[in-house]
C-alpha cells in the first residue's frame, strides 16, 4: 500500500462510519482499495489547498463532512462518497465556496479522557492506519448551532457520541442514548471544564444523598 503524503490535513480520518456487515462489504468489493486510496489522495490534495483559500485550520473530517452535506449522502450509506470518485480539482470546485465555520464553531474547551466513556461496539470513524489513541477527546463549542442535548455539551468526533453536561446523559449521532455517566464521573468532567457556564445539575445533590444517584452505568 502507497504510503501517505505527510500533508498536515492528514489527521486520523477517513472514511466512514460503518456497521461490521456494511464495511466487510465494502472491503470485500474488488476495487474498494483503489477507490479509497483515490479519494484519500484526492481529498487530502485538496484539503491543503482549500485552508489557503479559506484561511481554516481544516482536516480531511471537514472535507468529508462538507462532501456528504453537498452531495446530501445519508449517514448510514457514507461509504457511497467513494462512488463518485471525485478528483481534487473537482473536490476544490465543490468546495471552495463553502461554509466551513457551520462545521467548526469556537471551542471553548477541550478535555481527555483515559478511561474510556463511550461503550464497545460505537461505529468509530474508518481509517486507513491504525492510530493509537491515548485518551477520549471531548471539545465543547460557544455558540453551537445544535443545543442538544444541553447548552453548552461536549462532542466526541470519533465517534459523533455528544455527552449532556447537565444529566451525564450519552447520545450516538441519531439521538439514542447508549450512557448514562455517574454523578461522580460526571461531576469529575464538569470540573475539568474552569471558566464555563455549565447547565444545572441535579448531581450536586447526590453528593448529600447518594441515592439520588441513578444513572444505570457503572461509571
Amino acid at each position: 500500500m502507497d504510503r501517505l503524503p505527510p500533508e498536515p490535513c492528514w489527521s486520523s480520518t477517513l472514511i466512514a462510519y460503518q456497521s461490521g456487515a456494511a464495511l466487510e462489504a465494502l472491503i470485500n468489493m474488488d476495487d474498494s482499495q483503489e477507490r479509497l486510496n483515490e479519494y484519500i489522495n484526492a481529498s487530502t490534495s485538496a484539503c491543503a489547498v482549500l485552508r489557503q483559500i479559506h484561511g481554516l485550520d481544516l482536516d480531511a473530517s471537514d472535507i468529508q463532512s462538507a462532501l456528504i452535506d453537498l452531495l446530501e449522502i445519508q449517514e448510514d450509506s457514507l461509504f457511497r462518497l467513494l462512488d463518485y470518485r471525485l478528483t481534487e480539482t473537482e473536490i476544490i470546485v465543490k468546495l471552495k465556496c463553502y461554509d466551513f465555520k457551520q462545521h467548526k464553531p469556537e471551542i471553548l474547551a477541550e478535555f481527555t479522557e483515559r478511561e474510556p466513556l463511550i461503550p464497545s461496539g460505537i461505529p468509530r470513524l474508518l481509517t486507513e492506519r491504525t492510530v493509537k489513541v491515548k485518551g477520549e477527546i471531548w471539545r465543547v463549542h460557544t455558540n453551537d448551532a445544535d443545543g442538544f442535548p444541553s447548552i453548552p455539551h461536549a462532542h466526541n468526533y470519533e465517534t459523533g457520541v455528544v455527552l449532556d453536561l447537565g444529566n451525564g446523559a450519552m447520545y450516538d449521532r441519531n439521538r439514542n442514548q447508549i450512557r448514562k455517566l455517574s454523578c461522580k464521573k460526571l461531576l469529575l468532567i464538569r470540573g475539568k471544564l474552569t471558566g464555563i457556564h455549565l447547565p444545572a445539575t441535579p448531581c450536586e445533590r447526590s453528593l448529600q444523598d447518594p441515592r439520588l444517584d441513578r444513572s444505570t452505568s457503572a461509571f
